[in-house]
């Protein structure tokens, strides 16, 4: 998931989820199967759970407003994509990783610019942990 506001290059985050895609997991023989989802949630945000959306699941579909059919159907396509889904959070008994490139803005506020050196450091070792990521991901989904 992306979740950063910059696109592409511009954003660090971006960059390092994008070298955890194509780590060698992705490209190698090794590679595990199955389908990867992208999402962009600054592109297109999956909607919080309105009132529409929790009301029309004790109703009867044909009793349904508008609203709450559009609300509803959203939830409905997140909750199929999930139950389609081979893997998810603890199904393989993965830990939560964050890798997180800090000081991503120094190179964007002439106040911050002796932050710069800090900040390439730090991308250079999430790009790293990401690389790293992918490939124990792959070897364990292999095993």
């Amino acid at each position: 998931m992306d979740s950063s506001v910059f696109p592409g290059e511009a954003s660090s985050s971006r960059s390092v989820a994008d070298a955890f895609r194509r780590g060698p997991g992705r490209s190698s023989t090794r590679r595990a199967p199955g389908t990867v989802i992208y999402r962009d949630l600054a592109a297109a945000p999956v909607p919080h759970i309105t009132a529409d959306a929790w009301s029309a699941g004790y109703a009867a579909p044909c009793e349904h407003t508008p609203e709450q059919s559009a609300a509803f159907a959203a939830r409905v396509k997140l909750i199929e994509e999930l139950e389609r889904a081979d893997a998810v959070k603890d199904t393989f008994g993965l830990g939560l990783d964050f890798i997180v490139p800090e000081l991503a803005m120094a190179p964007r506020r002439p106040a911050m610019s002796e932050l710069v050196p800090l900040y390439e450091a730090s991308r250079k070792r999430a790009f790293e942990d990401a690389t790293a990521k992918a490939r124990q991901l792959a070897e364990h989904l292999a095993a």
